[in-house]
């Protein structure tokens, strides 16, 4: 086998990928840039989605009475302020040749042609990559997931428990340990 560049972790909603994912880029003692989205809550209703970096900086990704002609379900997406946050912090892992570290790769964040643009040329480089992806199909994201130097790793509720096993042998074989 191969050593893997890529490692992408997809599921269905609710099956733990943002925590995983939290999990395993905590754990990396590798050199790491990237971005995690949480999601926003007034009391029990989630009313949008934010960007955050390591390095701390925020920004709406998608709300409720965001007003833009970008939509997902309810979500109007704020695409200036995804890029303002997470497009420099991808940069930097590019520049700096460390990992990325990306939660989401999805519907909302793949409004953005700038976004697209670097996860492709993250993907035709040697960076090494950790991230989420969509289930659901889709032309760009379903290119990304047969890459060549790329494992997709299927998370569920019955396997989330035991998974982070399997991808840590992933992440020891892509020269990053845990």
């Amino acid at each position: 086998m191969t050593k893997p560049k890529r490692i992408l972790i997809t599921g269905p909603p609710g099956s733990g990928k943002t925590t995983l994912i939290k999990k395993l880029a905590g754990e990396i003692s590798y050199p790491k840039r990237g971005f995690f989205t949480s999601e926003i809550r007034q009391g029990r209703n989630r009313m949008g989605f934010e960007v955050e970096t390591f390095s701390g900086k925020r920004a709406l990704l998608a709300h409720v009475d965001f007003d833009s002609p970008h939509r997902v379900g309810k979500y109007g997406v704020d695409i200036v302020g995804f890029e303002r946050v997470a497009l420099p912090e991808m940069e930097a892992a590019i520049q700096d040749n460390g990992l990325v570290v990306i939660d989401e790769i999805g519907k909302m964040e793949l409004f953005s042609e700038n976004f697209k643009a670097l996860l492709l040329e993250t993907f035709s480089s040697d960076l090494r990559l950790l991230a989420t992806i969509m289930i659901a199909p889709h032309p760009f994201c379903d290119r990304l997931k047969r890459a060549p130097g790329t494992e997709l790793v299927i998370i569920s509720k019955e396997n989330r428990d035991h998974i982070i096993g399997r991808i840590s042998s992933l992440m020891e074989k892509a020269g990053l340990r845990l």
